[in-house]
């Protein structure tokens, strides 16, 4: 299906976009041809300005049209790769899939070819999140008892699968730090968990990140990422207007305190001649009340 307003996004399908892929593969061939044919000639075409680029949403892997896209839930990029996860007909359909970013199409008798994509694994019916941490792909499944739920490892090109994680109900979202560990959201309890993925171990031992309710997807942000770069901090706003007076209170508050405490020093001070005279005890109260006067907050 594809949108004509102007207003709205289009909806690219992947039938066209096979077609559209061979035939600027034919496009190019003709064109380094041509080229070849006119070396020499001095009147070339003049250069143009390239057209506006429209936004397009490219519907590339469809159910319809490729086996292993069934009901896919999840979805995990890496370099050129990309990899999704399939609710149903894991066994079947696969798992967890690695497809391509940008899927090259070739020619057939019966038209374009359809886009290559591949199940890396096909242990289950269904799977949820997917992440891939180094040489492992992690993914989140339901367990074979109702009500339980696995965060399973698959050692990429190979067939070692390990479930990392077996005693949360319902795991769903997961998000890798980049680092050695990988954080899974239990949806049943509301829950974040971390454990590590430095090596393939069953049963890793699980921490409690944060709790919120209903957690699911899982992504995670950084001060450091693209999308803060511009960042700049708005100083004319209430926010703002509402911290200098709550700052310019503290400091009168502050201010206050410490013309209370240097008075009641001074008038200790007159008095510690006449307290002293009267004997060691007295001298230790001198003392306690000066410690409690510079012991006040500021």
């Amino acid at each position: 299906m594809e949108s004509s307003h102007p207003a709205f996004c289009r909806s690219c399908r992947r039938k066209k976009l096979e077609a559209a892929e061979t035939a600027a593969a034919l496009k190019n061939k003709t064109a380094v041809a041509l080229k070849k044919n006119t070396k020499g000639h001095s009147d070339e075409a003049l250069p143009v300005d390239p057209p506006a680029v429209k936004p397009v949403i490219y519907s590339m892997y469809e159910a319809e049209l490729n086996p292993h896209v069934s009901s896919p839930a999840a979805v995990w990029t890496d370099g050129e790769d990309l990899f999704w996860t399939n609710q149903k007909e894991g066994k079947t359909a696969g798992t967890v899939v690695k497809g391509k970013i940008h899927p090259k199409s070739g020619l057939t008798k019966n038209g374009p070819a359809a886009f290559p994509a591949v199940a890396i694994t096909n242990v289950s019916e269904g799977a949820f999140a997917c992440a891939k941490a180094g040489k492992i792909m992690f993914f989140s499944q339901n367990g074979s008892v109702p009500g339980s739920g696995l965060v399973t490892g698959l050692l990429m090109d190979t067939d070692i699968v390990i479930d990392f994680v077996k005693n949360l109900r319902t795991p769903r979202g997961l998000v890798w730090d980049l680092d050695q560990t990988m954080y899974v959201a239990d949806s049943s309890s509301g829950n974040v968990y971390s454990f590590p993925v430095g090596r393939m171990m069953a049963n890793v031992p699980i921490t409690k990140t944060v709790n919120m309710k209903g957690a699911y997807g899982l992504v995670l942000l950084s001060s450091g990422d693209a999308c803060f770069s511009k960042n700049k901090v708005d100083s004319g706003g209430q926010g703002a207007s509402e911290q200098a007076i709550a700052t310019s209170a503290a400091k009168t508050s502050q201010a206050s305190k410490w013309k209370a405490t240097s008075s009641a020093f001074i008038q200790l001070l007159s008095q510690s001649k006449a307290l002293t005279e009267q004997g060691p005890a007295a001298v230790v109260v001198v003392l306690a009340c000066i410690a409690t006067l510079f012991a006040m907050p500021a």
